[in-house]
Protein backbone atom coordinates (compact mmCIF):
# COMPACT_ATOMS: atom_id res chain seq x y z
CA UNK A 1 0.00 0.00 0.00
CA UNK A 2 1.33 3.51 -0.75
CA UNK A 3 2.55 5.67 1.68
CA UNK A 4 0.38 8.43 1.44
CA UNK A 5 -2.47 5.83 1.11
CA UNK A 6 -1.41 4.50 4.29
CA UNK A 7 -1.33 7.54 6.21
CA UNK A 8 -4.98 8.67 5.02
CA UNK A 9 -6.36 5.31 6.01
CA UNK A 10 -4.73 5.98 9.79
CA UNK A 11 -6.58 9.53 9.47
CA UNK A 12 -9.88 8.01 8.57
CA UNK A 13 -9.36 5.57 11.64
CA UNK A 14 -8.63 8.62 13.70
CA UNK A 15 -11.99 10.21 12.26
CA UNK A 16 -14.14 7.44 12.93
CA UNK A 17 -12.58 6.92 16.35
CA UNK A 18 -13.26 10.66 17.52
CA UNK A 19 -16.50 10.08 16.58
CA UNK A 20 -17.24 7.71 18.71
CA UNK A 21 -15.85 9.77 21.17
CA UNK A 22 -17.88 13.03 20.29
CA UNK A 23 -18.83 14.31 23.71
CA UNK A 24 -14.53 14.91 23.87
CA UNK A 25 -13.93 15.43 20.82
CA UNK A 26 -12.35 19.29 20.18
CA UNK A 27 -11.68 21.17 16.80
CA UNK A 28 -9.29 20.51 14.60
CA UNK A 29 -7.38 23.51 13.93
CA UNK A 30 -7.75 25.41 10.48
CA UNK A 31 -6.28 25.25 8.01
CA UNK A 32 -4.76 22.25 8.08
CA UNK A 33 -4.75 20.87 11.63
CA UNK A 34 -4.04 17.66 11.86
CA UNK A 35 -2.31 16.48 14.85
CA UNK A 36 1.31 15.25 13.83
CA UNK A 37 1.24 17.38 10.38
CA UNK A 38 2.80 20.35 9.71
CA UNK A 39 0.62 23.60 9.13
CA UNK A 40 -0.89 23.05 5.55
CA UNK A 41 -0.44 25.97 3.28
CA UNK A 42 -3.46 25.00 1.42
CA UNK A 43 -5.85 28.11 0.80
CA UNK A 44 -9.09 27.69 2.76
CA UNK A 45 -11.89 29.71 1.84
CA UNK A 46 -13.63 31.79 4.84
CA UNK A 47 -17.10 30.63 4.23
CA UNK A 48 -15.90 27.42 4.66
CA UNK A 49 -14.32 27.99 7.94
CA UNK A 50 -16.92 29.25 8.73
CA UNK A 51 -19.37 26.19 7.85
CA UNK A 52 -16.54 24.08 9.49
CA UNK A 53 -17.23 26.18 12.85
CA UNK A 54 -20.68 26.04 12.66
CA UNK A 55 -21.43 22.83 11.62
CA UNK A 56 -22.79 19.74 13.50
CA UNK A 57 -21.05 16.82 13.67
CA UNK A 58 -22.95 14.83 11.28
CA UNK A 59 -24.33 17.11 9.32
CA UNK A 60 -22.80 16.93 5.85
CA UNK A 61 -20.87 19.71 3.95
CA UNK A 62 -20.18 20.34 0.21
CA UNK A 63 -16.10 21.63 -0.74
CA UNK A 64 -14.31 21.39 -3.87
CA UNK A 65 -10.36 20.59 -4.03
CA UNK A 66 -8.33 22.52 -6.40
CA UNK A 67 -4.77 20.56 -7.05
CA UNK A 68 -1.55 21.52 -8.69
CA UNK A 69 -1.82 18.59 -10.81
CA UNK A 70 -4.20 16.09 -12.63
CA UNK A 71 -5.67 13.94 -9.73
CA UNK A 72 -4.55 10.10 -9.71
CA UNK A 73 -6.47 6.86 -9.04
CA UNK A 74 -3.73 7.03 -5.74
CA UNK A 75 -4.82 10.37 -5.16
CA UNK A 76 -8.88 9.72 -5.49
CA UNK A 77 -8.19 6.79 -3.30
CA UNK A 78 -6.38 8.83 -0.52
CA UNK A 79 -9.26 11.27 -0.77
CA UNK A 80 -11.54 8.36 -0.05
CA UNK A 81 -9.85 7.30 2.57
CA UNK A 82 -10.80 10.56 5.22
CA UNK A 83 -14.32 8.95 4.69
CA UNK A 84 -15.83 11.88 2.38
CA UNK A 85 -17.51 11.17 -0.95
CA UNK A 86 -16.04 11.97 -3.93
CA UNK A 87 -16.83 13.16 -7.72
CA UNK A 88 -13.58 14.06 -9.83
CA UNK A 89 -13.94 16.42 -13.02
CA UNK A 90 -12.58 15.17 -16.16
CA UNK A 91 -11.23 18.15 -17.81
CA UNK A 92 -10.03 20.50 -14.86
CA UNK A 93 -7.92 19.55 -11.14
CA UNK A 94 -10.51 19.78 -9.11
CA UNK A 95 -12.63 17.22 -7.16
CA UNK A 96 -15.73 17.59 -5.79
CA UNK A 97 -16.29 16.11 -2.16
CA UNK A 98 -19.50 15.79 0.44
CA UNK A 99 -18.64 14.46 4.11
CA UNK A 100 -18.88 15.58 7.66
CA UNK A 101 -16.99 18.95 9.24
CA UNK A 102 -14.52 16.68 10.88
CA UNK A 103 -13.61 14.79 7.45
CA UNK A 104 -13.03 18.02 5.09
CA UNK A 105 -10.65 19.07 7.92
CA UNK A 106 -8.66 16.33 7.50
CA UNK A 107 -7.95 16.88 3.73
CA UNK A 108 -5.68 19.65 3.71
CA UNK A 109 -3.00 17.35 4.58
CA UNK A 110 -3.62 16.05 1.04
CA UNK A 111 -0.18 16.21 -1.11
CA UNK A 112 -0.21 19.10 -4.18
CA UNK A 113 -3.72 20.48 -2.78
CA UNK A 114 -3.72 24.14 -3.33
CA UNK A 115 -6.92 25.25 -1.88
CA UNK A 116 -10.35 24.11 -0.69
CA UNK A 117 -13.74 26.05 -1.26
CA UNK A 118 -17.16 26.00 0.11
CA UNK A 119 -19.59 24.31 -2.83
CA UNK A 120 -21.86 27.47 -3.05
CA UNK A 121 -23.74 29.51 -5.60
CA UNK A 122 -21.86 32.27 -7.15
CA UNK A 123 -23.30 35.75 -7.43
CA UNK A 124 -21.42 38.39 -10.21
CA UNK A 125 -21.87 41.72 -10.66
CA UNK A 126 -21.53 42.55 -14.01
CA UNK A 127 -23.19 46.18 -13.83
CA UNK A 128 -20.06 47.37 -11.95
CA UNK A 129 -17.53 45.22 -13.88
CA UNK A 130 -18.33 45.92 -17.51
CA UNK A 131 -17.90 49.54 -17.23
CA UNK A 132 -14.28 49.16 -15.22
CA UNK A 133 -12.88 46.92 -17.91
CA UNK A 134 -13.98 48.87 -20.89
CA UNK A 135 -16.54 46.35 -22.56
CA UNK A 136 -19.25 48.21 -23.40
CA UNK A 137 -17.29 50.92 -25.37
CA UNK A 138 -16.10 47.61 -27.17
CA UNK A 139 -19.51 46.82 -27.82
CA UNK A 140 -20.72 50.06 -28.82
CA UNK A 141 -18.09 51.26 -30.71
CA UNK A 142 -15.96 48.10 -32.25
CA UNK A 143 -19.20 45.94 -32.90
CA UNK A 144 -17.77 43.27 -30.80
CA UNK A 145 -20.98 41.63 -29.00
CA UNK A 146 -19.66 38.76 -27.13
CA UNK A 147 -21.00 36.42 -29.63
CA UNK A 148 -17.89 33.67 -30.10
CA UNK A 149 -14.82 34.08 -29.65
CA UNK A 150 -12.78 36.46 -31.83
CA UNK A 151 -8.61 35.46 -32.41
CA UNK A 152 -6.45 38.06 -32.77
CA UNK A 153 -2.79 38.37 -34.08
CA UNK A 154 0.29 39.94 -31.95
CA UNK A 155 -0.53 43.15 -34.60
CA UNK A 156 -3.97 43.01 -33.68
CA UNK A 157 -5.61 41.94 -36.63
CA UNK A 158 -8.55 39.92 -36.47
CA UNK A 159 -7.44 36.09 -37.71
CA UNK A 160 -10.43 33.84 -36.60
CA UNK A 161 -13.56 33.74 -35.29
CA UNK A 162 -15.47 30.85 -33.10
CA UNK A 163 -18.81 30.26 -33.42
CA UNK A 164 -20.71 29.71 -30.08
CA UNK A 165 -24.31 28.88 -30.16
CA UNK A 166 -25.35 30.57 -27.74
CA UNK A 167 -26.19 34.78 -26.76
CA UNK A 168 -22.70 35.18 -25.45
CA UNK A 169 -19.31 33.51 -24.25
CA UNK A 170 -17.62 35.08 -21.16
CA UNK A 171 -13.80 33.65 -21.32
CA UNK A 172 -11.43 31.23 -22.71
CA UNK A 173 -8.93 29.41 -21.76
CA UNK A 174 -6.65 25.98 -22.67
CA UNK A 175 -6.00 23.40 -21.03
CA UNK A 176 -6.15 19.27 -20.44
CA UNK A 177 -3.05 17.41 -20.30
CA UNK A 178 -1.44 18.95 -23.44
CA UNK A 179 -2.65 22.06 -23.09
CA UNK A 180 -4.27 21.88 -26.50
CA UNK A 181 -7.82 21.77 -25.52
CA UNK A 182 -9.63 25.57 -25.54
CA UNK A 183 -12.51 25.66 -23.25
CA UNK A 184 -15.34 28.43 -23.27
CA UNK A 185 -17.37 29.39 -21.05
CA UNK A 186 -20.44 30.50 -22.65
CA UNK A 187 -24.37 31.26 -20.95
CA UNK A 188 -25.59 28.38 -20.39
CA UNK A 189 -22.80 26.17 -20.92
CA UNK A 190 -18.80 25.20 -21.16
CA UNK A 191 -17.49 24.70 -24.33
CA UNK A 192 -13.96 22.68 -25.08
CA UNK A 193 -12.44 21.94 -28.86
CA UNK A 194 -8.84 20.66 -29.59
CA UNK A 195 -6.42 23.19 -31.30
CA UNK A 196 -3.94 22.94 -33.27
CA UNK A 197 -1.28 25.62 -30.88
CA UNK A 198 -0.61 24.75 -27.69
CA UNK A 199 -1.81 27.03 -24.38
CA UNK A 200 1.20 29.07 -22.62
CA UNK A 201 2.04 27.08 -19.50
CA UNK A 202 1.40 28.67 -16.31
CA UNK A 203 4.06 30.96 -14.77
Amino acid sequence: MPAVLMRFVALAVLALTAGLASAQLSLLPLPGGVPGFPVSTVKIDPVLSSALRSAGLDQPIEAVLSFDHYPSAADLLAIQATGVQVRALRALPMVGVQGTSLQIRLLPALPGLRSIYFNRRLSYFLDESVPLIGANRVWNELGYTGKGVTVFAPSGKEIEHIDVLESWTANVCFGGKDRHTLFITASKGLYSMRMRVKGLDSQ
